[in-house]
């Protein structure tokens, strides 16, 4: 994840330590774990920018 923007990271990170993984299947993001709903809003906001940087 080297060139990966700082708040992606950071983002990733929040949803490691709450207890979620984030999967990037069929050009899309999809989110496995229990996450609160205001941090499931942010991934749904960025999640064209995670895939991009995780692939």
């Amino acid at each position: 994840m080297n060139g990966i923007r700082k708040s992606l990271r950071l983002l990733i990170d929040e949803v490691t330590r709450r207890g979620g993984r984030l999967e990037v299947r069929g050009g899309g993001v999809h989110v496995q774990g229990d996450l609160p709903d205001d941090l499931l809003l942010k991934v749904h906001r960025y999640r064209r920018h995670i895939a991009r940087s995780i692939r």
